[in-house]
């Protein structure tokens, strides 16, 4: 990608992006409140999309972070395991057993 010439517009919308993300990082706050103030408007006005949003969030936590989740203790037991059955007695052990 580095040799292919990107255009003055492709240019324009890559630094477009990079400006708004370094902007929201600056003012996480003000976007913090912005988010919450979208929910609480959806949750009192349109009660069926704020459920569906609860119900996507439900959904994504049930099948990828609590897979993810478990993929990590699992992943951790197997490391710990592993080097329970691998640890070096020292010299004094050794010759105490």
């Amino acid at each position: 990608m580095e040799n292919e010439k990107i255009t003055a517009a492709e240019k324009h919308y890559k630094s477009h992006r990079k400006s708004v993300k370094e902007w929201q990082a600056r003012n996480a706050d003000r976007i913090r409140e912005t988010s919450l103030a979208y929910q609480q408007k959806m949750k009192t006005e349109r009660p069926e999309q704020y459920a569906a949003m609860l119900l996507r969030k439900k959904t994504y936590y049930e099948n990828v972070v609590k897979a993810r989740n478990e993929k990590k203790k699992q992943d951790l037991k197997a490391y710990y395991k592993s080097i329970e059955t691998e640890t070096p007695k020292c010299h004094n052990e050794a010759q105490q057993t």
